[in-house]
């Protein structure tokens, strides 16, 4: 495969074939045992042309309406080439070590931040990162942006990409970066990812991708640590001499340590519980609006392996196998409105990889919930404003990896995905498959409008 010739912060990259050189631009990690995975994912085509990269700031403004395109309902889910993963083996030292480099819970949810968080500690920082902005699916999105709606999307605490823009390429705190520190800001030397938007980019979905490899070895491991283990497995430098698993999991609690002035490896002190009730409105206002695809307990990880498992703990071949939320028929322009009291954490664009940017809002209800609305034509908040239930908050479209007009509506808990459909089952499977994996949670009816099946059998 080749890719189009391309310029990024004054650098051209002629066509020529992808190649993958694992490196780090600090110390990283040699890893001496290692096993192989190959993984499968609902990500952007390998031959999407990469963002280009831009490094003046854009004042915010509100979304403009795309014109959405004319085809099948759903979401795009072109096959990628497969990653080739290398992980410590699994030892007791190995396993000791590898369980603490970050608490599964910190890596998966931080209370409150988003754009407007990301942005503010940037700005107290003396790196560039405050007023880097990219192209992407021809939207300017700044990387701050990125940063929260690719983190929070798929389940990441936006401190760790922090942490690791700063562990490899110093670029928190760096005035003066270098092309390639930018370039290669992840430490992960591929072409196609060549620029600030797609490293940050490739990480996200990266980490993200951990939670589709064996269970067993996510759970010894802990996930926060296992995925994080398994990102920097990619950029090792494997020329770097005295460079052990061990030290660079040291060299990333001491990062983020600095950083943030607290231990990734401790819990947090306190986190919400479940709600006890239903919270929740439909996250429109007409009527008669029908569901072309409903949440994958097994699994809700943006990838097919052949089953999917509905709320009602029945196999539905109907439905996107994989899919981490509700997808909803609306016609173009219909309004979008806020399934409950909150404040904003996302509103903008957000660069899925492809043709067209994502109309996105993500929606904090502090009680520990989240809910996610995508593939919008235009959005009317702001990251830090605050809504009530059923205000509009944007209007149903097609952009992003839509393929027909939709919206996307997903529910998040400690920042990992729910059903809000709870879990129902009537046919033999008891226990629902995501409740007792690594990387997920249980689900409960969070619906107001009307009742829960559960209660009325």
């Amino acid at each position: 495969m080749t890719t189009s010739p391309q310029t990024e912060a004054g650098r051209t990259t002629a066509p020529g074939p992808i190649r993958k050189h694992p490196v780090a631009t600090t110390a990283v990690v040699l890893l001496t045992l290692a096993v192989s995975v190959t993984l499968a994912t609902r990500e952007p085509p390998t031959d999407a042309a990469p963002p280009d990269q831009v490094s003046s700031p854009v004042a915010s403004a509100s979304v403009p309406a795309l014109t959405p395109a004319t085809t099948a309902v759903g979401t795009a889910k072109p096959v990628i080439s497969p990653t080739v993963t290398v992980v410590p083996k699994a030892s007791s030292t190995a396993t000791t070590a590898l369980a603490s480099i970050i608490d599964s819970r910190r890596y998966s949810y931080e209370p409150g931040w988003g754009t407007l968080e990301v942005q503010k500690y940037l700005d107290g920082q003396t790196g560039t990162l405050k007023s880097a902005v990219y192209l992407a699916g021809g939207q300017r999105i700044t990387l701050a942006a990125a940063i929260a709606d690719q983190s929070l999307l798929y389940s990441i605490n936006p401190k760790v990409i922090l942490t690791l823009l700063e562990m490899e390429s110093g670029l928190v705190r760096q005035p003066n970066p270098a092309p390639n520190e930018l370039g290669w800001a992840m430490g992960y030397r591929q072409d196609k990812y060549w620029g600030l938007g797609p490293q940050v980019n490739w990480a996200a979905r990266e980490l993200y991708r951990s939670a589709r490899d064996d269970q067993a070895r996510i759970a010894a491991r802990g996930w926060g640590s296992y995925a994080v283990a398994r990102l920097l497995s990619q950029t090792v430098d494997r020329d770097t001499q005295g460079w052990t698993f061990e030290r660079a999991a040291a060299l990333f609690v001491k990062t983020y340590t600095d950083l943030f002035g607290e231990d990734p490896r401790t819990p947090p002190a306190s986190l919400p519980s479940p709600v006890t009730g239903p919270f929740l409105r439909p996250p429109f206002g007409v009527s008669n609006v029908v569901s072309s695809s409903a949440f994958d307990h097994e699994f809700p990880l943006l990838n097919e392996n052949g089953s999917m498992l509905s709320y009602h703990g029945r196999r539905d071949q109907t439905s996107y196998d994989g899919h981490d939320g509700w997808d909803f028929v609306l016609s173009p322009g219909t309004p979008v409105v806020a399934a409950a009291a909150g404040h904003v954490l996302v509103a903008g664009w957000s660069d899925d990889g492809c043709a067209s940017a994502a109309g996105a809002v993500i929606l904090d209800h502090d009680n520990g919930y989240r809910t996610l609305y995508w593939h919008l034509s235009s959005v009317a908040v702001q990251p830090g404003g605050r809504v009530v239930a059923g205000d509009v908050i944007g209007k149903s479209g097609n952009t992003g990896c839509s393929l027909g007009p939709h919206l996307h509506f997903g529910v998040q808990f400690l920042g990992r995905s729910t059903d809000p459909n709870g879990w129902c089952p009537a046919g033999d499977i008891k226990v629902d498959p995501w409740s007792v994996h690594p990387a997920g949670t249980g689900s409960l009816w969070l619906w107001t409008d009307r009742v829960n099946p559960c209660t009325v059998r």
